[in-house]
């Protein structure tokens, strides 16, 4: 069955007015396919994190999250949280900061993206476990279980770690380049533009 969901925008770095429109889908569809449909509706490249979570508002304290890390949002489908409780809501949170910086996702390995953590594992590991590694993600990118397995791998071999300090080291290298500048508004802007950077943990 069809079904037609309104969609709102509530907040947002780049939300410059409101906005509200409507979506026509299955109702058998997981959340992973409503996530690629309003990536697609909004022009997005699908190349942040994202998470569903239902509660009564956007800042509620008791959130049920429908996001990689669970892998509820490849399981569950419209029908199977529709109807909400009453006064509770669905929301889709896309593009938001992770306390492990630079953490390798699910969705990273899908797509075959390389990212920093990953890169330092690669270059720092046994030819056996390089090989396991190129090989995961090469063709067995869809299996959920060889995609945990490499995300702990990565983490307890040193890769977050490795992230968190060429992260540190860019940012007081940018500080320190900007000292040598006249106090300005400019100054300013792109001081806190290089701690926005790294205090919202992207």
């Amino acid at each position: 069955m069809i079904w037609i969901l309104k969609v709102e925008l509530l907040f947002g770095a780049y939300a410059e007015e409101v906005w509200e429109g409507t979506i026509e889908i299955d109702s058998l569809s997981t959340l992973e396919d409503l996530h690629f449909a309003l990536q697609d509706i909004l022009n997005f490249d699908n190349d942040h994190m994202y998470e569903f979570y239902v509660s009564r508002t956007e800042r509620s304290r008791d959130p049920i999250r429908y996001d990689d890390e669970n892998e509820l949002v490849y399981s569950v489908t419209l029908e199977d949280l529709y109807p909400l409780e009453k006064n509770k809501k669905l929301f889709y949170l896309f593009d938001y900061g992770d306390t492990k910086i630079g953490k390798p996702t699910g969705i990273d390995i899908k797509e075959q993206k390389m990212t920093l953590p990953l890169i330092h594992v690669l270059n720092n590991c046994s030819k056996k476990d390089h090989d396991w590694l190129i090989n995961s993600i090469k063709n067995h990118n869809k299996d959920k279980k060889r995609v945990k397995e490499v995300i702990a791998f990565v983490k307890g071999n040193g890769g977050l770690d490795y992230a968190v300090t060429k992260m540190k080291q860019f940012q007081e290298e940018a500080l320190l380049l900007l000292k040598n500048y006249p106090d300005s508004t400019y100054k300013n802007s792109l001081e806190l533009m290089v701690n926005y950077v790294i205090d919202r943990k992207k």
